[in-house]
């Protein structure tokens, strides 16, 4: 909804950005490079004292991030953007050096956003698949055991954020909320006198300036950064999983074949791929690389062609592909189990 697209109308305008609170760029900052994002993470703590450092403790000291969106994406798409980077709607309202991210918008439509650097697809997988499994039944029984929460069973509570308002481990969980970045509203207050300031230690007119500066100019290539790539979300449901192990097929092999595919007759050629194998069973370790393109992965994905030739398809050729595939798909299960020993 904030992208902006062309027109052949000079005349069009575009509709006008909603202004943010100052506090709520903070987030935009975290989508930089980390050579901007470090020196204004140094800029705001050199500028706003002990205050920001303890919100800022605050918020990395936790391992999960829930994110709470206002817009209500509908599609599978919309839902994707909303995971992928928060868009122009909601994107200042993350923190991308978090490890993991939960975010759920208005209509209850969730997601998770992990960062790399941390955390690896298998453990996101896992994470993401507990979340799914747990019932909405079986999370107000334990919300309701945990806090006396959501809709508690003796009816007394039936506020849906009960777990936060109510009683919790003898004291008010409200009380203990804290909204944080509150003093950075004083940089917008340094360059507006009628805005009273509760920055503390107040903050010079050109650090003020600097630091305006730094969060409008994340604004605006955060914006740019994602008018600059799209998402599309194709559902497949021709056959699955277990259509491919009724044949013989590791399903994730067969997808990596499937990928090749598409992008040499996408591109005209095969370029180096992997794919990261675990090797959580050695101490302190994350993945390894597995090369996608073999030989015998060229052999099927030049057999396939450039194009679909259906025209040309009989049995023979049939059970060849077949052959070639199986071939591939094989040879690809082995170098991942070689690569889980580290051999």
């Amino acid at each position: 909804s904030g992208s902006s697209s062309s027109s052949s109308s000079s005349s069009q305008q575009q509709p006008q950005r909603q202004a943010l609170p100052t506090r709520c760029k903070v987030g935009l900052l975290t989508s930089q490079d980390r050579d901007d994002w470090a020196d204004g993470r140094q800029m705001l703590l050199d500028a706003l004292g002990d205050g920001f450092r303890r919100d800022l403790e605050r918020l990395e000291s936790g391992a999960i991030l829930l994110n709470l969106d206002d817009e209500c994406p509908v599609s599978r798409r919309e839902c994707g953007e909303m995971c992928w980077t928060g868009g122009a709607a909601s994107g200042h309202n993350r923190w991308f050096d978090k490890s993991i991210q939960v975010c759920v918008s208005n209509n209850g439509k969730g997601g998770f956003l992990g960062e790399h650097s941390m955390m690896d697809g298998m453990p996101c997988v896992r994470y993401a698949d507990y979340i799914t499994g747990v019932t909405y039944a079986e999370a107000k029984r334990r919300s309701s055991l945990l806090y006396g929460g959501v809709n508690n069973v003796n009816g007394v509570n039936n506020d849906v954020h009960g777990g936060i308002n109510g009683d919790m481990n003898g004291g008010n969980a409200a009380s203990r909320v804290t909204a944080l970045f509150e003093d950075l509203d004083g940089i917008s207050s340094s360059l507006s006198p009628s805005i009273p300031s509760t920055s503390t230690p107040p903050v010079a007119a050109h650090t003020s300036a600097q630091l305006t500066s730094l969060m409008d100019k994340a604004e605006d290539s955060f914006r740019d950064l994602i008018d600059r790539h799209s998402l599309h979300v194709q559902s497949f449901h021709g056959y699955g999983s277990a259509w491919m192990k009724r044949n013989g097929f590791s399903p994730d092999a067969f997808v990596q074949a499937a990928m090749q595919v598409g992008a040499y007759r996408l591109f005209g050629e095969m370029v180096g791929t992997y794919e990261a194998t675990q090797v959580r069973r050695f101490l302190h370790g994350r993945t390894e690389t597995t090369r996608t393109v073999s030989l015998s992965m060229e052999s099927f994905v030049k057999m396939m062609g450039p194009r679909a030739k259906l025209a040309q398809m009989d049995a023979a050729r049939g059970m060849a592909l077949e052959q070639a595939l199986k071939t591939a798909v094989q040879d690809h299960n082995r170098y991942m189990r070689n690569a889980a020993v580290g051999q």
